[in-house]
């Protein structure tokens, strides 16, 4: 045998507040849409600025240090005669510019 029951809520009478309290005042819906949606949107961007930016001058920064290094390699020789010669290259030739050079005279 089977009983029927009528449903404790009217259908007829207050229809919207037996909808939003059965969806649970829509509280899942909205937090999705502010809060979930709202910081993947905002994850999204910073990650685009970090990857295009912030890895962008790190790796321009490597390239710079490492062609720097390269092209050091062949002046450095890590000898003391070398550094000598090219120190007292360089006070000759600023003294000679500097007595050819009207604008520029230390004596």
């Amino acid at each position: 045998m089977m009983w029927e029951f009528e449903s404790p809520h009217p259908h007829n009478k207050n229809q919207g507040l037996y909808n939003l309290s059965r969806n649970k005042w829509y509280f899942d819906e909205i937090y999705g849409a502010l809060f979930v949606n709202g910081n993947r949107a905002l994850a999204k961007q910073i990650l685009l600025f970090d990857q295009y930016f912030v890895d962008g001058i790190v790796n321009l920064t490597g390239l710079a240090v490492f062609f720097t290094g390269e092209s050091l390699r062949y002046i450095e020789t890590g000898r003391f005669q070398f550094y000598g010669v090219t120190i007292l290259f360089a006070l000759v030739s600023l003294f000679y510019w500097s007595s050819v050079s009207p604008l520029f005279s230390f004596f």
